[in-house]
């Protein structure tokens, strides 16, 4: 099973890559909406995508140890 994430604007193309790379499924938020969408609509566009939004919120930065943990702990992690 592969992690797919929702990436925003804000979301480094080294970021995405490694995530790519590794073997997850990543989604660009200018592919699925405009950019200056609200969070509201991007929360829920990531879910009808099945998706884990990726942002560079604060609290999103403070736990990418957990995000880390997910991926080392799976399957896909070499």
């Amino acid at each position: 099973m592969s992690l797919r994430f929702f990436a925003d604007h804000c979301v480094s193309n080294f970021v995405i890559q490694s995530l790519r790379d590794s073997g997850c499924e990543v989604l660009r938020l200018k592919d699925h909406l405009p950019i200056e969408s609200v969070d509201a609509v991007v929360t829920a566009k990531a879910q009808d995508l099945d998706s884990i939004l990726l942002s560079l919120m604060e609290v999103l930065l403070t736990s990418s140890c957990i995000l880390r943990r997910i991926i080392k702990g799976s399957s896909l992690y070499k």
